[in-house]
């Protein structure tokens, strides 16, 4: 007897199998319902068009210091110097506070934000810009001891509608004027006071339909390439690391390192015209940097075949140096971004002279933009003074008294 024919219910399932479906109540095994018989899944891989949609956003934010409060409190209205959106939008803003407006008797600190301008020069009577905002009222420490959000009744930020030189969104209630002036708030010192402006543009919807199917079960386009990416890093790290068929020598004259000619010709423009020529590293095949250390030429190096280095934690300033004498721009941008990150008080000076000395506009303008910002307590600061005094007339200095005086 075959097995077709051991089982006289016609099903292919056995008594077992029979027995736990009525238990499950025909769910799983045995039951009526081909879709849950086959657990279908629901995935991506088993639709035939896939889409998305979203919603273009750009966030920016202003912070904006009241100084001379004494003075302007006296005032009816002050208007903030206009800003500008990010890079995309570029709109034109400017936050607007009333001093003392009387609010049930009660005197407040008011602040409202308007639309100044659309940014592209085209004006129109039905034109309007989607945004959430928020206020923070910040004391000495940084920290906001108010905020104010355009929430709807769910407690989330809600888009506002802004026309050109027409509404304005803000709170008459931002803070008492009797508690902006309490010293254990400490808001206003020094006669001055911050608020910062958070504001989130909401353009036009997004929407984009692909193909299905297992093609998209494939990583996003920007994580193969950044997989793509670390792993050439990685692999031309390794040459370096391990001497693997390099052609040239490096060195300081206490310290050499084995490199790639093309690898050096590729990266740099100096290096590239240094073999291109009758040079004494063309017929030799080495290179001489005596006026860097071992651990910055390393570092250039590192980064070269890997884009990375770790004596980019300690010695930046030397490797933007070296990366601009040989034109390496990865490099020289790398060092801005980490040296802009540790911009102190106690740093200001000298960073601003080493980003004008060594043509780097980026940390430049990051500097001017922290020293302006700190700029009271910079100038009673005494080794400020006398960097600022003994490059008085350098561009880097001369740029910031620029910035100052718009």
């Amino acid at each position: 007897m075959n097995n077709s024919s051991m089982y006289s219910s016609g099903s292919s399932y056995s008594p077992f199998q029979r027995s736990m479906s009525g238990i499950l109540g025909g769910a799983g095994i045995g039951g009526d319902n081909p879709a849950k018989r086959r657990c279908t899944s629901f995935g991506p891989e088993n639709a035939s068009c896939l889409g998305e949609t979203g919603v273009d956003q750009e966030v920016f934010s202003f912070l904006w210091t009241v100084k001379n409060y004494s003075v302007l409190s006296e005032m009816a209205m002050i208007k903030s110097p206009i800003f500008t959106g990010g890079p995309k939008t570029n709109h034109g803003w400017q936050l607007v506070f009333y001093p003392k407006r009387k609010v049930e008797d009660v005197e407040y600190l008011s602040i409202f934000l308007r639309l100044n301008d659309y940014g592209d020069g085209v004006d129109s009577a039905d034109r309007a810009v989607k945004a959430t905002v928020q206020f923070y009222l910040l004391n000495a420490d940084g920290r906001a001891v108010r905020t104010f959000k355009s929430c709807g009744t769910s407690g989330a930020n809600t888009p506002l509608e802004f026309k050109k030189a027409g509404n304005m969104w803000g709170t008459n209630k931002f803070i008492s004027s009797s508690d902006l002036l309490i010293p254990s708030h400490k808001i206003v010192v020094d006669d001055a006071f911050k608020i910062h402006c958070e504001i989130t543009i909401i353009g036009a919807l997004k929407q984009k339909v692909i193909n299905g199917g297992t093609a998209k079960c494939s990583p996003p386009v920007e994580e193969r390439d950044k997989k793509r990416m670390d792993r050439m890093a990685a692999e031309l790290g390794k040459m370096f690391t391990d001497s693997i068929a390099t052609d040239i020598t490096v060195t300081t004259g206490k310290e050499s390192f084995k490199a790639h000619k093309t690898i050096l010709i590729a990266r740099s423009t100096v290096f590239a015209a240094m073999f291109d020529v009758d040079m004494r590293e063309k017929e030799m095949n080495s290179l001489e940097i005596s006026d860097f250390d071992g651990e910055v030429v390393k570092g250039m190096l590192e980064h070269l075949y890997s884009g990375q280095t770790e004596a980019m934690v300690e010695r930046a300033p030397e490797l933007l140096e070296i990366a601009e004498k040989y034109n390496l721009p990865s490099l020289k941008e790398d060092c801005e971004y980490s040296i802009s990150e540790n911009l102190k008080m106690q740093n200001a000076a000298v960073i601003l002279v080493l980003a004008h000395t060594h043509n780097a506009p980026y940390l430049k303008q990051k500097t001017i933009d922290f020293i302006n910002m700190n700029r009271d307590e910079l100038l009673k600061d005494k080794g400020f003074k006398e960097t600022m005094k003994a490059h008085a007339n350098t561009g880097g200095f001369v740029d910031l008294y620029l910035s100052q005086s718009q």
